[in-house]
């Protein structure tokens, strides 16, 4: 994925890059990822999550609208 003319590569790339953003610039970047990658991609990303603290875990999950395939909303 490219943001900005910045080339995205990996989902922690991307990840890091949401914590980052604020407000609509965020929302305009979950909704292009989830446009262009899917309900799937939006799956691994909750897998993701998983490796992060809990606390950022959930703020990623809330980012992306998702959940962990296994442990759900509640990590």
């Amino acid at each position: 994925m490219i943001w900005k003319g910045k080339q995205i590569n990996t989902y922690r790339e991307l990840v890091e890059l949401a914590l980052s953003l604020k407000g609509a610039e965020r929302k305009k970047l979950v909704n292009e990822y989830y446009k262009t990658h899917g309900e799937y991609a939006m799956l691994n990303i909750g897998h993701i999550a998983g490796y992060y603290p809990s606390k950022t875990a959930q703020r990623i999950l809330d980012i992306f609208r998702t959940e962990h395939p296994k442990f759900g909303r509640n990590i």
